[in-house]
């Protein structure tokens, strides 16, 4: 875990930490090079010694970086710094898909039919239906 203050890169200033995943956490930084806000995922403490689990972060960051589209979030860099494997993203202010859910209770099956089929498009299918159904807490589910 990166405590506020911490700087990556001599260049990211960790502000707070934002959420949390299987694999990463997510900060709130400050990239001073730029002067603006960001978003860091940093893989695990657990899976920094793992290859597959680095290659997989990486195949993530690169997916990503290639897709251009104003409902995906743009990434910046990518790096390693201390041993610390991280992703630098365009920083979304607002609630996560879990706090919506968690909030809006069942999501409409249109909207999640929507953005599947978005997804698929992008080639970015397996990433989001994992992504939607921990956040569902679906367990086991044919889409």
């Amino acid at each position: 875990m990166l405590r506020k203050g911490m700087f990556l890169a001599d260049r990211y200033e960790i502000l707070e930490q934002i959420g949390t995943g299987g694999m990463s956490d997510v900060y709130r930084a400050k990239c001073h090079k730029l002067n603006r806000f960001v978003a860091i995922k940093v893989l695990k403490k657990e899976y920094r010694e793992d290859k597959t689990f680095v290659s997989k972060f990486r195949a993530e960051a690169q997916a990503a970086a290639g897709l251009t589209h104003p409902n995906i979030v743009n990434v910046y860099d990518v790096g390693e710094d201390r041993g610390l494997n991280y992703m630098v993203m365009e920083l979304v202010e607002g609630i996560t898909l879990k706090e919506y859910i968690e909030r809006k209770g069942k999501l409409n099956k249109k909207i999640v039919i929507f953005y599947f089929r978005m997804a698929y498009s992008f080639k970015m299918f397996k990433i989001i239906c994992k992504t939607v159904k921990k956040a569902c807490n679906i367990k086991k589910q044919v889409i």
